[in-house]
Formats: C-alpha cells, structure tokens, sequence
C-alpha cells in the first residue's frame, strides 16, 4: 500500500511517496490535501509500480492538487515518464525538476538506474544519457528505452 511522508518547509509542502500507485492510492493522496501549502514538490524516488488503476487515480488527484498550487515532480521513475509522454495529462501544469533512468551493460549484465535533472537543455540530457560508463567492467551503458522517446516529456 502507498505510504506518503509529508514534509514541510516554509511555503512548500514535500511529498515523498513509497509504495505501489494502484487503486487503493486515492485515499491516502487524498488524506495530504489538507496538509499541502501553495508549492508543492512530489518524490517519486521510492514509488515500486503505477498501474493502470494508479495513473487514473494520479490524474484524479493531480486534478485537485494543482488548484492553487504550484506542483513540481522529482526522482520521477522512467516508467512514469512514458506514461506522461503517452498521457500529458500526467504532467499538465507541472514542472518536472528530475528523473530516474534505468541503464544496462550489456559486456557485464550490470544494471543500474542513474538520476538526472531537468534544468539543462534537452540537448545535454541526450548526451549525457549517451555517455554512461559501466563502474565494473568500464563498457558503455545502454539506456533501456530510446532516449529521444524518453525525453518527449521535455518541452523544447
């Protein structure tokens, strides 16, 4: 079951979620609402799985969060990311800060998801995400998904 530890900081609410995004999210989003101030930063760095339940009950929830709320995403998971390339629903009115990819070597079989932000142009995260060293056997890293489709999300 999602958990939510709720952070709070000046003018900004921090959300940091962990656990499966599913059908049984809703209430516990929902149970925040009071909690949240104006800006509100959502990590996904600890989220196991959305399912297609879960990416409804997100667009609920996003829908009331971002009534009077500046709503930013950070550590957002690669499979949340294709769902927002497919459904910009998703990130309508949110900025996302950063994201998560995952990477495999494919000399070692090592695997390996890496962090990135967002605050560099899309033409850095594309060679930055190209330019991935395998820390056991010194190889290249391959991202596991095509990095152009990855990025749609950017708005370049």
């Amino acid at each position: 079951m999602l958990q939510v530890t709720v952070e709070q900081q000046d003018q900004q609410t921090r959300l940091i979620l962990a656990g499966p995004i599913d059908d049984l999210a809703g209430p516990v989003l929902r149970a925040t609402l009071p909690q949240i101030k104006k800006q509100v930063l959502i990590n996904f760095s600890a989220v196991e799985y959305f399912n297609s339940l879960g990416i409804r009950t997100w667009v609920n929830f996003l829908r009331v969060l971002r009534d009077g709320r500046e709503v930013a995403y950070e550590h957002c998971p690669m499979d949340f990311l294709q769902q927002i390339n497919m459904m910009p629903a998703l990130s309508q009115g949110v900025e996302i800060q950063s994201f998560q990819a995952d990477f495999a070597c494919k000399s070692c079989g090592l695997e390996k998801t890496m962090g990135f932000t967002c605050r560099v142009s899309k033409e850095a995260l594309l060679e930055e995400l190209g330019r991935q060293i395998c820390e056991r056997c010194g190889s290249s890293l391959s991202l596991q998904d095509d990095a152009e489709t990855l990025l749609l999300f950017l708005k370049e």
